[in-house]
């Protein structure tokens, strides 16, 4: 393929998934939990503190409590502040990036365009009734984000502390944004088992040290 060629497909794929990110982007809000994780995170912008105990429940009230999602509940409560089009914003970069991630794997991977972006779309599609204003909608980005670092590291074995350096951060991240957390050491080890079937020595070795490197971020 031309680099013309190249050049425009390259600008129809990036204009292909910003259209699916927006559209599964615009959903109404319908999460119950909405207006709990913005009232959590206006008290956690304004007192610059996160909250240790219950101040919600009636019937709890004053009871220790782990904010799991203070980060995210910042994130989002600036998102309000930006406006009416802040949450869809939010969830548009979220959708996007795990868009972004899936097409460019299938692509590095060997895939055609029209493969990539139909699988990308179809996954897209299933994520959408998925994407509402609360931590799990940025925990889909994370695992995605994730994934991608680590299946790159199987694939390119050379030099790994800048990949594994980059899933820790992740990992760092994401445990403030969500409990979904949890799932970082499942993927690192549902990739250290495929490379494991593989049977490259530097990919497992390179794979299984993102286990308990997962688990230490935690």
């Amino acid at each position: 393929m031309s680099q013309g060629r190249t050049s425009v497909a390259r600008a129809a794929a990036a204009a292909a998934l910003l259209a699916l990110s927006t559209a599964a982007a615009l959903l109404k809000a319908r999460s119950y939990d909405l207006w709990w994780h913005l009232e959590t995170g206006e008290q956690i912008v304004r007192a610059r503190a996160i909250p240790r105990v219950d101040d919600f429940s009636f019937t709890s009230a004053g009871t220790p409590w782990v904010d799991h999602a203070w980060l995210f509940q910042i994130i989002l409560y600036l998102a309000h502040l930006a406006g009416p089009a802040g949450f869809t914003l939010l969830k548009g970069l979220c959708v996007g990036g795990v868009a972004a991630a899936g097409f460019l794997w299938l692509a590095r991977r060997g895939a055609s365009f029209s493969l990539a972006l139909s699988v990308t779309a179809v996954a897209v599609v299933g994520l959408r009734p998925r994407l509402g204003e609360r931590p799990e909608t940025v925990t889909l980005l994370m695992a995605a984000l994730v994934t991608w670092l680590l299946l790159d590291l199987a694939a390119r074995p050379d030099r790994p502390r800048t990949r594994l350096a980059g899933v820790a951060l992740l990992t760092i991240l994401w445990v403030n944004l969500h409990g979904g957390a949890l799932f970082a050491p499942v993927i690192a080890t549902a990739v250290a088992a495929g490379a494991t079937a593989d049977r490259s020595r530097r990919a497992v070795a390179s794979t299984w040290a993102a286990v308990p490197l997962t688990a230490v971020c935690l």
